[in-house]
């Protein structure tokens, strides 16, 4: 099978990929200056040769190319590929072009430092400008940088903290995060001295007091943090982390001293036409929230000279109203026009997970498509509660504190109200499952059932969520001693499932066989133990709480450990020992199987319909182990990769 997303790209083994990637054109080799440029340097010794590689691209990599001595023909500059077109001429010779019928040509230069210069400038100011796109939770890609909040909020809320826990570490040692970024950056651009140059400085020189301006110098810092950002690249963003920190505190010292009115600010840029007509459709007021740096300026103008159109794009102006923040508390953005290589340019940048409302959408034939924003800080005084109520109590999840159930339960039916039209979305049955399990580990079973069956009157009977329900509600039945009706909700769980993949089906076997054995009904209870027998205990990663205390399970598991060799089956007999040590208490012990058991799986995935159905759990219980230890950042990513995963795999 063909490798997953998971948000988890290993760097070191994948190439660099830049957004801008530079060509040099000519039958001569490269001049020794270019290539110590600090980008990917191409090379062809024709403009045919070049164009056949260009086309295996897709159109949102943009190619700068640099000619010797030639004006290429009209048909090479219209590939929609090729962003700009910088060309090379001997000092004797005459070469000149008519801007009209070759738009692309920036100039032509008799030197070939000036030239670097002016590629170098362009660069600077075109990557901080690379396009946003809108994205629902539905559609979530490898790269995405705004995000509609209204009926997304889950997604959300994950964002928001984890960008939290990314910039407010709480027990990383600095030195080490900076040893694993500055290795990874070594690996990335080893033999690129021109990198390594300012890499070396970095390291000597960057701080929390500076590092807003080591961001603003465009070298290697600033595309790793906005090709992190924007890929969603949590392991990247781990990489990378040191920076990130840093940036972010003297990002929020900057803004507590800056008082001054800016608003408004202004971005100009070319937009997916599919990813802008979504952008039309959302009402007034809707909120919208930017996933990586965002570059604005305070001066119109500026912002149009980023606006590049191509074949599926259109320009678009975006203004930015920012409500006068007087005060000296933290503010999404900061002016570096006084500490920028291009104070002319008037830049602001806000923060990652800035939040904006729509103002107004203006299209007009034969003009940019206006795009009027107002910064919203409404859903960072709902997101700071959060982080009020959880960051402090997060292990006491797996401790089933009640006072921390009742402030979850509140929080997401404080939520962002769902529509009638809403009632068969993910987000509304997600949300009612979640505060009915909360209910239950509250004992407050009325109030749980209550929710469960809010899902099930939109759900089909024959959905296999309905079978989870009904499993849900039979534990409940059986808390309250009611087993007979307990008994019934198992059956029909049972029945629905039919054997289709559900995580607890060996579980509801186990459950009915334990029923009808405490009753006497010995015959039905075989007649159940040989339908448990047929269930591939490895197809159906679950272990039956009656069995999880075992310890003659957990001996057998060991014993077979020892003398297992195939990776898949070592790694089910890991997560199964790791299982009876989360029983146990034995929660570090329990980390490490399910931690080998993740990395035995991901080294040799199993066959597609397991891959899909075990590694999200199994990532969710390696989360629930990080939260116990007050991991918040390592957790996060781990709820991530099974989203990303049973995104991936939705269909199965």
């Amino acid at each position: 099978m063909s490798r997953f997303h998971l948000s988890s790209a290993k760097l070191n083994e994948t190439p660099n990929h830049y957004d801008f990637r530079v060509v040099w054109i000519d039958s001569s080799g490269a001049p020794k200056e270019l290539e110590d440029f600090d980008m990917d340097l191409r090379k062809y010794d024709s403009c045919e040769n070049c164009e056949n590689d260009i086309k295996k691209f897709e159109s949102k990599n943009k190619f700068l190319i640099v000619l010797k001595d030639f004006i290429p023909e009209a048909d090479f500059q219209n590939l929609r590929q090729i962003q700009s077109i910088y060309v090379l001429k001997e000092n004797y010779q005459s070469l000149t072009y008519n801007r009209t019928n070759h738009p692309k040509v920036v100039e032509i230069f008799e030197d070939i430092n000036t030239l670097i210069n002016r590629l170098h400038k362009d660069i600077l100011l075109a990557h901080r400008d690379l396009p946003i796109s809108i994205s629902p939770l539905y559609e979530i890609k490898n790269e995405q940088s705004l995000t509609k909040l209204d009926g997304n909020t889950l997604m959300f809320l994950w964002d928001q903290l984890f960008i939290y826990y990314l910039v407010h570490p709480i027990k990383e040692n600095m030195e080490e995060l900076k040893t694993d970024m500055l290795k990874q950056c070594e690996i990335d651009y080893r033999g690129n001295e021109s990198q390594l140059r300012h890499i070396k400085s970095f390291d000597e020189k960057c701080s929390d007091k500076n590092a807003v301006i080591w961001y603003t110098k465009g070298t290697f810092l600033y595309r790793i943090c906005n090709k992190a950002f924007r890929t969603r690249n949590t392991d990247f963003m781990r990489k990378f982390r040191y920076f990130i920190i840093l940036f972010y505190k003297n990002f929020e010292s900057l803004s507590k001293s800056q008082n001054k009115n800016i608003s408004p600010v202004y971005r100009g840029q070319s937009m997916n036409k599919t990813e802008l007509e979504k952008l039309k459709k959302l009402n007034r007021g809707s909120l919208v929230s930017i996933n990586t740096i965002l570059s604005t300026s305070r001066n119109e103008s500026v912002a149009r000279l980023f606006i590049h159109e191509g074949e599926d794009e259109d320009a678009v102006i975006f203004k930015i109203n920012i409500p006068n923040q007087n005060d000296n508390s933290f503010k999404p953005f900061i002016d570096i026009s006084e500490i920028s290589e291009i104070p002319g340019e008037e830049e602001v940048l806000f923060f990652v997970g800035t939040v904006f409302s729509i103002h107004s959408i203006q299209d007009e034939t034969g003009s940019p498509c206006i795009i009027e924003l107002t910064l919203n800080n409404d859903p960072y005084v709902h997101f700071r509660k959060l982080v009020s109520i959880l960051a402090p109590e997060f292990r006491k999840i797996l401790e089933c504190n009640l006072g921390l159930y009742d402030k979850a339960i509140q929080l997401y039916e404080q939520a962002p109200p769902l529509t009638d039209n809403s009632a068969n979305s993910p987000e509304f049955i997600v949300i009612h499952i979640i505060i009915g399990y909360l209910y239950y580990h509250l004992s407050r079973y009325d109030k749980a059932e209550e929710h469960y069956a809010i899902v099930l009157s939109v759900l089909d009977e024959k959905n296999l969520l309905t079978s989870e329900l009904y499993r849900h509600i039979a534990d409940i039945k059986k808390k309250r001693n009611n087993d007979d009706i307990a008994l019934s909700y198992y059956q029909e769980a049972w029945n629905i499932a039919n054997y289709r993949y559900i995580p607890s089906l060996r579980y509801i076997c186990q459950e009915i066989i334990d029923i009808l054995t405490a009753r006497g009904s010995s015959y039905d209870a075989r007649i159940y133990e040989i339908q448990l027998q047929k269930i591939d205990p490895n197809k159906y990663y679950y272990i039956s709480s009656s069995t999880l205390d075992d310890p003659t399970i957990l001996d057998d598991c060991r014993s077979r450990l020892n003398n297992e060799r195939e990776p898949i089956e070592r790694a089910d007999l890991l997560y199964k020992i790791g299982l009876h040590c989360v029983v146990q208490e034995h929660f570090e012990a329990a980390l490490k199987y399910f931690l080998q058991a993740k990395d035995l799986c991901l080294n040799q995935p199993p066959s597609w319909n397991r891959f899909s159905q075990h590694l999200p759990t199994l990532f969710d219980n390696i989360a629930m182990l990080y939260l116990y230890f007050k991991d918040y950042f390592e957790a996060l990513i781990m709820f991530r990769k099974a989203i990303d995963i049973r995104s991936i795999f939705r269909s199965y």
